[in-house]
Protein backbone atom coordinates (compact mmCIF):
# COMPACT_ATOMS: atom_id res chain seq x y z
CA UNK A 1 0.00 0.00 0.00
CA UNK A 2 1.19 3.12 -1.34
CA UNK A 3 1.06 6.35 1.73
CA UNK A 4 1.09 9.62 0.27
CA UNK A 5 2.74 11.81 3.49
CA UNK A 6 2.57 15.30 3.99
CA UNK A 7 4.23 17.48 6.68
CA UNK A 8 3.00 20.99 7.18
CA UNK A 9 6.13 22.98 9.58
CA UNK A 10 6.74 26.18 10.22
CA UNK A 11 10.09 26.35 8.37
CA UNK A 12 9.28 23.28 5.86
CA UNK A 13 6.78 21.69 3.90
CA UNK A 14 7.63 18.17 3.26
CA UNK A 15 5.98 15.34 0.78
CA UNK A 16 6.79 11.52 0.68
CA UNK A 17 5.60 8.26 -0.45
CA UNK A 18 5.87 5.18 2.33
CA UNK A 19 5.30 2.13 0.64
CA UNK A 20 6.40 -1.39 2.75
CA UNK A 21 8.07 0.35 5.49
CA UNK A 22 10.04 2.77 2.80
CA UNK A 23 9.93 6.29 3.18
CA UNK A 24 10.89 8.29 0.01
CA UNK A 25 11.38 12.18 -0.05
CA UNK A 26 9.76 13.44 -2.69
CA UNK A 27 9.47 17.17 -2.11
CA UNK A 28 10.74 20.21 0.62
CA UNK A 29 9.71 23.36 -0.08
CA UNK A 30 10.40 26.26 2.65
CA UNK A 31 7.21 27.16 4.20
CA UNK A 32 7.33 30.54 3.04
CA UNK A 33 6.95 30.05 -0.34
CA UNK A 34 4.05 27.94 0.52
CA UNK A 35 2.30 30.77 2.28
CA UNK A 36 3.39 33.47 -0.74
CA UNK A 37 1.58 30.77 -3.19
CA UNK A 38 -0.55 28.68 -1.69
CA UNK A 39 -1.22 26.84 -5.38
CA UNK A 40 2.00 25.44 -4.76
CA UNK A 41 -0.19 22.71 -2.75
CA UNK A 42 -2.32 21.51 -5.72
CA UNK A 43 1.11 20.17 -7.42
CA UNK A 44 0.74 17.19 -4.99
CA UNK A 45 -3.48 16.75 -5.32
CA UNK A 46 -2.94 14.43 -8.73
CA UNK A 47 0.13 12.29 -6.94
CA UNK A 48 -1.42 8.31 -6.95
CA UNK A 49 -1.38 6.82 -3.38
CA UNK A 50 -3.65 4.24 -1.66
CA UNK A 51 -3.92 6.49 1.34
CA UNK A 52 -3.07 10.10 2.46
CA UNK A 53 -2.19 11.61 5.84
CA UNK A 54 -1.76 15.38 6.73
CA UNK A 55 -0.14 16.79 9.99
CA UNK A 56 0.13 20.93 10.04
CA UNK A 57 1.38 23.31 12.19
CA UNK A 58 0.45 26.11 9.39
CA UNK A 59 -3.09 26.82 10.27
CA UNK A 60 -3.59 29.09 7.30
CA UNK A 61 -3.05 26.13 4.66
CA UNK A 62 -5.45 23.82 5.99
CA UNK A 63 -8.54 24.89 3.96
CA UNK A 64 -6.45 24.56 1.20
CA UNK A 65 -5.23 21.09 2.00
CA UNK A 66 -8.58 20.24 3.07
CA UNK A 67 -9.76 20.87 -0.29
CA UNK A 68 -6.77 19.07 -2.08
CA UNK A 69 -7.02 15.94 -0.46
CA UNK A 70 -10.71 15.20 1.28
CA UNK A 71 -10.57 12.37 2.74
CA UNK A 72 -7.31 12.60 4.22
CA UNK A 73 -7.35 12.58 7.53
CA UNK A 74 -4.87 15.31 9.95
CA UNK A 75 -2.95 14.19 12.63
CA UNK A 76 -4.37 15.18 15.46
CA UNK A 77 -5.39 14.39 19.10
CA UNK A 78 -9.12 13.88 18.15
CA UNK A 79 -8.16 10.79 15.68
CA UNK A 80 -7.79 7.85 16.89
CA UNK A 81 -4.13 6.67 17.54
CA UNK A 82 -1.46 3.95 19.02
CA UNK A 83 -0.85 6.47 22.13
CA UNK A 84 -2.85 8.11 25.25
CA UNK A 85 -2.49 11.51 24.96
CA UNK A 86 -2.30 12.67 28.93
CA UNK A 87 -2.14 16.35 28.54
CA UNK A 88 -5.02 18.80 30.24
CA UNK A 89 -5.85 20.43 27.05
CA UNK A 90 -4.96 18.08 23.90
CA UNK A 91 -5.76 20.42 21.68
CA UNK A 92 -2.83 22.36 22.46
CA UNK A 93 -0.39 19.47 21.24
CA UNK A 94 0.91 20.16 18.21
CA UNK A 95 0.47 17.40 15.44
CA UNK A 96 4.20 17.38 14.56
CA UNK A 97 4.73 15.88 18.08
CA UNK A 98 1.74 13.75 17.88
CA UNK A 99 3.13 12.15 14.58
CA UNK A 100 6.82 11.50 16.24
CA UNK A 101 5.16 10.31 18.95
CA UNK A 102 3.57 7.53 16.95
CA UNK A 103 6.40 7.10 14.84
CA UNK A 104 8.75 5.89 17.69
CA UNK A 105 6.32 3.45 18.69
CA UNK A 106 6.83 1.69 14.49
CA UNK A 107 9.97 2.58 15.29
CA UNK A 108 11.21 1.68 18.63
CA UNK A 109 13.51 -1.48 17.70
Amino acid sequence: MRKLLIDVGNTFLKVAFEEDGVIKLLDRIPTKEILKNPNLLLNFSNLKADKVGISSVVKELNPLLREAFKEAPFVSSSIPLPIEIEYENKELLGSDRIANACGGLYYKD
